[in-house]
């Protein structure tokens, strides 16, 4: 049974805040559960590990007025759990100002299925304007920082607490099949591709409504 300790082939929905003001970056990865190892880690524990792995590699790219706020694990394999929430609330540490709401990092994501339904993408948003050349690209260091985060996401990630190990599979996720029972349907990513060039995230623009919670 599907719960707040994801087993063997449990899909886990990582959410992943960051907030400037009024408006926030959120960044929804699933994960498929590869193997476990002392019996797995809770999802508080997953969740608080994540946040010490993905913390400092979004703040590299964040200035002091944009924070990192926290990551939500839940269990989404039928039934779903409640979601469990680790707070960090943390500033960026990069120099510099905060670019316009809307600029975003991309990283995209591949399976070894063709269409559009087989591939995903995030948003890494709140971004220093330090990362940015006098042309408007993106520099080689903003890259750099972004390749980071990108290779912590996945394809493949081990998160451990103590003596226990739950090892992920980074996944697309598509609609449940309906069954019965319902069941989880996913393609794995086969890679990451963190892009050099900068992106819009429309929904979390300026003239567009707050978004925070």
């Amino acid at each position: 049974m599907p719960g707040i300790v994801p087993i063997l082939n449990d899909i886990v929905q990582a959410r992943v805040e960051c907030f400037s003001v009024s408006q926030i970056s959120l960044n929804v990865l699933h994960y498929r559960v590869i193997s476990v190892a002392g019996g797995g880690l809770p999802l508080l524990q997953l969740a608080q590990q994540m946040v010490l792995a993905l913390g400092p590699l979004y703040r590299a790219l964040m200035p002091i007025t944009a924070i990192f706020q926290s990551v939500t694990c839940k269990n989404v394999t039928p039934p779903e759990t409640v979601g469990v929430r680790a707070s960090s609330i943390t500033a960026g540490n990069a120099i510099g100002n905060l670019l316009p709401r809307q600029v975003s990092a991309l990283i995209g994501y591949g399976t070894n299925l063709a269409g559009r339904a087989q591939r995903g993408r995030s948003y890494v948003g709140m971004i220093s304007d330090t990362f940015v050349d006098a042309s408007g690209e993106f520099t080689g260091a903003g890259f750099a920082a972004l390749v980071n985060v990108a290779s912590q996401i996945g394809p493949a990630a081990t998160y451990s607490f103590g003596g226990a190990t739950t090892n992920l599979q980074l996944v697309i996720r598509h609609p449940n099949l309906v069954g019965p029972p319902p069941a989880t349907n996913t393609t794995d990513v086969v890679y990451t591709a963190p892009s050099a060039l900068l992106a819009t995230q429309r929904r979390r623009g300026d003239y567009g409504r707050t978004n925070r919670p």
